[in-house]
């Protein structure tokens, strides 16, 4: 309840009382810090994490809570849960990396997902990459940013090429 709604003081203080911080908290396994990924409750991951907290833990499925923070868009969390060691990479049961999880919310959670080493190639148990899921899912601008990361110049000067077509026939 106290994560829930944003209450501060309270969770710090639950937490510093010695409560088993990797406690399953509901029927999908999800412990405290899952649920504070989801609401990006930065200030209660931070406590958490610093008491103690299993950055890797899995729920259920599998997921791990930058699983959760990427799945509803909690950018400032998933940057915390990474520099606690977040693997970004870690696969859940499905496959699914965070980069998965992250294609239909923010150019910023991406970024962040794939500056910290985020593979693009990684495969779910469906053979399904980030980049075939965003394909699927319309997200021309966010494939753009994702080849332009990791593409040779050439493709690059490729990619201006299209833009600068695509933008003159939009004008």
């Amino acid at each position: 309840m106290a994560i829930e709604k944003n209450r501060i003081e309270i969770a710090k203080l639950i937490i510093s009382h010695g409560v088993e911080l990797n406690a399953r908290l509901n029927d999908k396994g999800q412990s405290a810090l899952h649920y504070s990924a989801s609401l990006n409750r930065k200030e209660i991951i931070q406590a958490l994490l610093s008491k103690g907290a299993y950055v890797f833990i899995q729920d259920n499925y599998g997921r791990t809570p930058l699983h959760c923070a990427a799945l509803e868009g909690s950018t400032e969390a998933a940057k915390i849960l990474i520099s606690y060691g977040a693997n970004v990479n870690t696969q859940d049961d499905y496959g699914r990396t965070p980069l998965h999880c992250a294609w239909k919310i923010n150019m910023a959670l991406i970024f962040v997902l794939t500056s910290h080493g985020a593979s693009i190639k990684a495969k779910d148990k469906y053979v399904f990459t980030p980049i075939d899921i965003i394909m699927e899912m319309n997200g021309l601008f966010k494939l753009l940013f994702l080849l332009w990361k990791y593409a040779p110049w050439y493709l690059k000067l490729f990619i201006i090429s299209i833009i600068m077509i695509l933008w003159q026939k939009w004008k």
